[in-house]
C-alpha cells in the first residue's frame, strides 16, 4: 500500500460525498503513478516538457474524467489556456482520448455491467411468511 492508498483514505474521510459521487476504480484510475505518466509522455511527446505545462494539461485531463469539462471541449481549453498551437491542442486531445478516455470508459462500462451481473444474480429475499405456531408445551 503506497501513497496512492493512503491519499484515497484521507480523501474518503475529508470528502465522502465526493466518494458516493464517482466510482472508486475512477478515482483510483486519476490518481495513479501510471495515468500521471501517461500523460507526461503525451506532453513530452508533443514537445511541451515544463512541469508546469504537463500539471496544467494533467489538470484538465483530470477535469476532463470527472465531467467539469467535455471531453470534445479539451483542445480548445488546452490551447486557450497553454497558449498552444491549435495543432498541437487536438494532438494531445486526440491521443488522450485514445490511450485515457476510450480504455478507460470501456473498463468503467465492464466493471459495471459485472456489478450488475453479479447483483442480478444474487438470490432474490423471500418476503416471510409467519405461520401460526401449532406446537404447544404441555402445562403441568
Amino acid at each position: 500500500m503506497g501513497k496512492e492508498n493512503i491519499s484515497i483514505e484521507k480523501l474518503k474521510k475529508e470528502h465522502p460525498s465526493f466518494f458516493k459521487t464517482f466510482p472508486l476504480r475512477l478515482i483510483e484510475f486519476a490518481l495513479s503513478e501510471n495515468t500521471a505518466q501517461t500523460i507526461a509522455n503525451i506532453c513530452i511527446e508533443n514537445k511541451l516538457t515544463k512541469e508546469n505545462e504537463i500539471e496544467k494539461i494533467a489538470f484538465h485531463i483530470t477535469h476532463v474524467l470527472f465531467g467539469k469539462i467535455k471531453k470534445e471541449d479539451l483542445s480548445s481549453v488546452i490551447e486557450k489556456e497553454l497558449n498552444l498551437r491549435k495543432d498541437i491542442a487536438e494532438k494531445i486531445s486526440k491521443t488522450t482520448e485514445e490511450i485515457i478516455f476510450s480504455p478507460l470508459l470501456k473498463e468503467l462500462k465492464k466493471s459495471t455491467e459485472n456489478e450488475k451481473k453479479e447483483k442480478d444474480s444474487f438470490p432474490k429475499k423471500r418476503p416471510l411468511s409467519f405461520k401460526k405456531d401449532a406446537y404447544r408445551e404441555p402445562i403441568n
